[in-house]
C-alpha cells in the first residue's frame, strides 16, 4: 500500500442555519482538479475523528476526497431510547441532511 501525504487532514467547523457543525476533511496529496468527495457517516454513537467506515488509505491510493461529519446527540427509539452522537433519517429534509449538503458546497468551494 502507497501512502502520500496529505494536503489536508483537520476539523473543519460551519454553520448552518443556527448551528455550528463539525467534520473531519481528509485530502491526499495525490488528488487532481475535480476529485470526486466521500462523504463517510459514522454510524450510532461514533466519531468523526474514527474515520470509518471509508479508510484514508482507500482515499490515498483512489485520489479521492473524504469529509467525515459529526452527527448531533440523537435519541434512538429502537435502541431502548439511547441518546448517542448519529443522523436524523426519519424525515426527508432536516437539519441533517442541511448540515450534509454544507459539507458538500464548503469542500467544493475549496477544492
Amino acid at each position: 500500500m502507497m501512502l502520500h501525504a496529505a494536503k489536508a487532514n483537520k476539523k473543519v467547523t460551519i454553520t448552518v442555519g443556527n448551528d455550528t457543525r463539525e467534520y473531519w476533511l481528509y485530502v491526499p496529496n495525490n488528488v487532481t482538479d475535480n476529485a470526486p468527495l466521500v462523504l463517510s457517516l459514522h454510524g450510532a454513537g461514533g466519531h468523526d475523528t474514527d474515520k470509518s467506515p471509508f479508510r484514508t488509505d482507500v482515499a490515498d491510493k483512489e485520489g479521492c476526497i473524504v469529509a467525515y461529519p459529526q452527527g448531533l446527540n440523537t435519541v434512538f427509539p429502537g435502541l431502548g431510547g439511547m441518546t448517542a452522537p448519529g443522523w436524523s433519517a426519519y424525515v426527508e429534509e432536516n437539519f441533517d441532511t442541511d448540515f450534509l449538503k454544507a459539507v458538500v458546497e464548503d469542500v467544493a468551494s475549496k477544492y
